[in-house]
């Protein structure tokens, strides 16, 4: 017979209490006695803003396409994305409206390219005037993902000494969980 210890009970216990939550979540939620349906007419959701479904995915845009006659900002934005990194183009990151969006494109691209220059089209959301920051962040990323030997010159490039500073840490920890 085999001989159960207070851990392997637990551990057993805890697992079926995982399976029984995960059955219980994949289970259609009620209220009251009307279930929650999967889809949603777009009527009830009246002044939300819903995406237009003739809109493709932004996985599926052409390098080539107008991203400029997209109707929805959302759509636009993501054609803009798929176009600067088909075409790796700095200038379809500059016309994503959305300022998060916008940055990540920027650095994903500078990352991409391995060109700090491009960090200087960041803009910061909450100091506008001074996107040191988020220029620094994406100087950071850069160097972070750039060759082994080009790391440390990269984080060189920053002149406020504490980023400096936080860029060559994330460059070494970068190598030692690579």
């Amino acid at each position: 017979m085999v001989e159960l210890n207070t851990k392997t009970v637990g551990a057993i216990a805890l697992a079926i209490i995982i399976v029984l939550a995960g059955i219980l979540l994949l289970q259609p939620q009620k209220t009251g006695d009307i279930e929650n349906p999967e889809y949603i007419d777009p009527g009830v959701l009246e002044g939300s803003k819903l995406l237009p479904e003739e809109q493709t995915p932004a996985t599926e845009f052409s390098p080539g396409e107008n991203c400029d006659s997209l109707s929805s900002e959302y759509y636009r934005d993501e054609c803009y994305i798929a176009q600067a990194d088909n075409i790796q183009s700095i200038e379809s990151c500059t016309k994503i409206t959305e300022l998060a969006k916008k940055n990540a494109c920027i650095e994903a691209l500078a990352v991409d390219l391995e060109n700090t220059s491009l960090c200087n089209y960041m803009k910061s959301a909450f100091t506008p005037e001074d996107n040191s920051n988020v220029k620094y962040m994406c100087i950071t990323a850069v160097a972070e993902y750039a060759s082994e030997s080009e790391g440390e010159a990269i984080c060189n490039q920053i002149p406020d000494s504490e980023w400096k500073e936080h860029c060559k840490n994330t460059v070494n920890e970068s190598l030692i969980t690579a």
